[in-house]
C-alpha cells in the first residue's frame, strides 16, 4: 500500500515537471517566434532602404528619367557610337576623337553598375538604355523616378516604383516594376521590365497628338 503511495507521488511529481518543462518550452518558442519575426522585418526594411541598393537605383535612374544629355549626346546622338554598334570603324577626325572620348568616359562611369554583358547590351551593341530616354526627348517631355524599393532574390534584385510623366504642366504617374538580373559581383547584367504602367504608352500617344497637330 505505501509502495502505491510513493509511486502515485512519483508520478505526479514527474507530471507536474513534465506540465513545468512544456510550459516553460512554450513561452521560449513565443519569445523566439517574436524574436525572428521582428528581426525579419527589420531585415524587411533594411533590403528595401539601404544604402547598399543605391547602385541599382542609379541604373534604373539612367533607364527610366529623361531626358539625360549625358545618355542621348553620347550613345544616340553621337557618329562614334553608332559606327561602335554597326561594327564599323570609326573614321579619324577631331569631332569624331571628342566623342569617342566622351564614350570612354560614360563606359567607365557605366563599368561600376554594369557588368560586361550589362555594357555590351545597354551600350555597345544597343540603345535599350535609351527606351524611354529617345521618345521623351522627342516629345519635349520629362520623366522622374520615384519611390524604389528592392528585394534581393537569388541572382536578380526586384524593384518596384513609380515614374512621373511631365508635359505642358501636366502629370502623370505610372506604376513600374521588374528585376535586375546580377553577375557574381553583383553588377548589373540585364534590366527586366515586367510592366510600366502604361508608360510608354502615354509617350507613343503624345508624339501621335504632336504629329496630328503638324499636318494640320
Amino acid at each position: 500500500m505505501e509502495k502505491n503511495w510513493r509511486r502515485k507521488g512519483v508520478n505526479i511529481l514527474l507530471l507536474g515537471f513534465l506540465m513545468a518543462v512544456s510550459l516553460l518550452a512554450v513561452s521560449c518558442n513565443s519569445h523566439d517566434t517574436q524574436v525572428t519575426n521582428s528581426e525579419t522585418q527589420k531585415e524587411t526594411d533594411k533590403t528595401e532602404n539601404s544604402s547598399e541598393f543605391l547602385g541599382y537605383k542609379e541604373v534604373l535612374t539612367l533607364y527610366y528619367e529623361a531626358p539625360n544629355r549625358e545618355l542621348l549626346d553620347t550613345l544616340y546622338y553621337s557618329q562614334y557610337a553608332s559606327d561602335i554598334r554597326l561594327g564599323k570603324e570609326p573614321t579619324d577626325s577631331e569631332e569624331l576623337a571628342k566623342e569617342k572620348e566622351a564614350f570612354q568616359q560614360l563606359k567607365e562611369k557605366l563599368q561600376e553598375l554594369f557588368g560586361e554583358d550589362g555594357i555590351s547590351t545597354y551600350m555597345e551593341s544597343n540603345t535599350l538604355l535609351l527606351k524611354y530616354q529617345t521618345i521623351v526627348d522627342e516629345i519635349g517631355a520629362e520623366t522622374k523616378l520615384d519611390e524604389v524599393t528592392f528585394t534581393p532574390t537569388e541572382g536578380a534584385v526586384e524593384w518596384k516604383g513609380k515614374v512621373t510623366l511631365s508635359y505642358e504642366g501636366k502629370e502623370q504617374t505610372f506604376k513600374v516594376e521588374g528585376n535586375l538580373s546580377l553577375n557574381e559581383q553583383g553588377l548589373v547584367r540585364y534590366i527586366n521590365s515586367e510592366g510600366d504602367g502604361g508608360l510608354m504608352d502615354a509617350c507613343k500617344q503624345i508624339y501621335q497628338q504632336q504629329i496630328e497637330e503638324k499636318s494640320t
